[in-house]
């Protein structure tokens, strides 16, 4: 394997990674947001944001 497929692979693990976390934050917003419960959409809001930050 050359150095060019070894990034190449890398690029692509990365990029599947980074939106599988975002897709999966979205979804737990949007279930927190239709449950209506103002409490469980702060305690959501508040690890999507802290989780946002770490990537």
């Amino acid at each position: 394997m050359t150095l060019y497929f070894a990034i190449k692979y890398l690029h692509v693990l990365g990029a599947i990674v980074i939106l599988g976390t975002g897709s999966g934050i979205a979804f737990f917003m949007l279930m927190a947001h239709r449950s209506g419960d103002a409490s469980f959409i702060a305690r959501t809001g508040s690890t999507v944001v802290s989780t946002c930050c770490l990537r």
